[in-house]
């Protein structure tokens, strides 16, 4: 799992989590069965279960907990 340290979240590869509606991210073509995690739980849930992820932003308290999985 590749880590970006960030103090900016306008910074471009952040755009789908600070810029992109929900109605943008359907439509922007990335696949059936692409959702959006918000609890920590539903994402340790979710990789524990073996999905695919294309990306997780979190705090940096919880990269060990979600990297463990």
């Amino acid at each position: 799992m590749r880590i970006i340290n960030f103090s900016d979240i306008c910074i471009e590869p952040l755009a789908v989590y600070s810029r992109l509606t929900e109605a943008q991210l359907k439509r922007a073509g990335v696949g059936e069965g692409v959702f959006i995690a918000e609890s920590l739980n539903v994402i340790a849930a979710a990789l524990a279960k073996g999905y695919d992820t294309i990306s997780i932003l979190t705090e940096k308290r919880h990269i060990e907990r979600i990297t463990s999985l």
